[in-house]
C-alpha cells in the first residue's frame, strides 16, 4: 500500500509530516509555552503509518 507523504511548515514554529490523512509527527523547534522541565526542540505526537502511537 502506498501512502502519500505531506509536510506542513508553520514557519518559525513547527513542521508536521503526514501520510495519507494521518499525522505521523510534528517537530516543534520553537515552542510558545514556558519551558519548565521539557526538552526543546521536541517531537509530539509520534505515530506509525498504521496510526499506532
Amino acid at each position: 500500500m502506498t501512502q502519500n507523504l505531506g509536510c506542513n511548515h508553520a514557519v518559525g514554529h513547527s513542521i508536521q509530516v503526514t501520510a495519507g490523512d494521518g499525522e505521523l509527527f510534528t517537530y516543534v523547534y520553537r515552542a510558545t509555552d514556558r519551558q519548565l522541565e521539557s526538552p526543546r526542540p521536541y517531537f509530539h505526537p509520534i505515530r506509525t503509518v498504521e496510526g499506532a502511537g
